[in-house]
């Protein structure tokens, strides 16, 4: 089988610290050239890996046939534009979340999408992580089984710190960004742009992680945006979800949710988002004493990454599309418009 031909656009510290070096380290698929508005940057990061020509923009990839796919590590608010000028003209795309800056905008990647023949892939990372997926087969076992009996409750938390949790070499220049628009819900309060930008980035994770896990959320029916925390409470079929986040000055990363059976639960720690081979673990709690899971010590992010390829070279649907990441944008429009 041939590699993938990707084309790579951004070269801002994710794309250095960890999405480069994960594609470029799956056999079956080649970074071919890279898009950066930057020229010094983005001459600077290729050299570093390897990569054989720098292009300042994405439409450079959409003119070029050898280009299958491409990947796309930029600013939330260009994560539609590049999805759909992109899609439009073949290529497969992956793109970090959240899928777009509001609904109206994620909407219009999702046509792009279904009138593509190509894969569109929103990177929810933690969905790939081997805890994860251990969790999501022992959680759909129990409902099926009845072992535990049925959900009553579940707690989510993301009380964020030190999201790094490692060294990072990241290379910089004295160039300017490129001047950007936001692209905000045009019903949104002006005074609720930064809190909301904040919610859609970071937790926009949480809420993907507890559908992902626990089916659609049918309705938002509380909300507390005040600072230093935040809380959310949303109902699924027969049992609610509370949700809880705020920041840890003293640098820790304190995340995970536990689901509460009417004869058990189920615990899921997730770790530091850039800490490597740190997989979430899993710990069952019932009548009979505490069990861990046992899981392969793999990154999120590479499993993601080699998920994409997969994908791309097989025809198989990615498991975080753009369907399922639209959701999440429809949710949190949901649990602004609540407060």
């Amino acid at each position: 089988m041939s590699k993938l031909k990707i084309g790579f656009v951004g070269a801002g510290m994710m794309a250095q610290a960890v999405h480069l070096p994960n594609f470029l380290s799956l056999p079956d698929g080649e970074i071919v050239a890279l898009a950066e508005t930057r020229p010094q940057l983005g001459e600077r990061v290729a050299r570093r890996f390897g990569i054989p020509r720098v292009v300042e923009s994405h439409l450079a990839f959409a003119e070029d046939p050898d280009i299958e796919a491409v990947v796309a590590i930029t600013q939330e608010f260009l994560h539609a534009q590049i999805a759909i000028d992109l899609l439009k003209t073949g290529k497969h795309v992956y793109i970090e979340k959240p899928i777009a800056g509001c609904v109206s905008d994620g909407e219009a990647v999702l046509r792009a999408a279904e009138e593509s023949d190509k894969q569109m892939m929103v990177g929810y990372m933690k969905r790939y992580d081997p805890g994860v997926e251990a969790a999501k087969g022992l959680i759909d076992s129990l409902q099926e089984s009845g072992e535990y009996g049925s959900v009553r409750y579940v707690r989510a938390h993301c009380m964020g710190g030190d999201w790094i949790a490692r060294p990072l070499e990241v290379m910089g220049t004295d160039e300017p960004y490129p001047p950007m628009e936001p692209r905000l819900p045009a019903w949104l309060p002006g005074d609720q742009a930064q809190i909301f930008n904040h919610i859609r980035n970071v937790y926009c994770h949480n809420v993907n992680l507890l559908r992902h896990l626990l089916g659609e959320i049918q309705s938002v029916e509380a909300v507390e945006l005040r600072f230093p925390t935040q809380h959310f409470t949303f109902q699924f079929e027969g049992f609610r979800a509370h949700l809880e986040t705020g920041h840890l000055a003293h640098g820790d990363w304190d995340e995970g949710l536990t689901i509460y059976f009417q004869k058990g639960q189920v615990e899921i720690r997730t770790f530091a988002p850039l800490l490597t081979q740190s997989p979430a673990q899993v710990t069952t709690l019932d009548s009979s004493g505490t069990r861990t899971l046992r899981v392969k010590r793999e990154w999120a992010f590479w499993r993601a990454a080699q998920h994409f390829v997969e994908c791309c070279l097989t025809g198989q649907p990615p498991r975080s599309g753009a369907a399922d990441a639209l959701q999440d944008l429809h949710i949190i429009e949901q649990m602004f418009r609540t407060s």
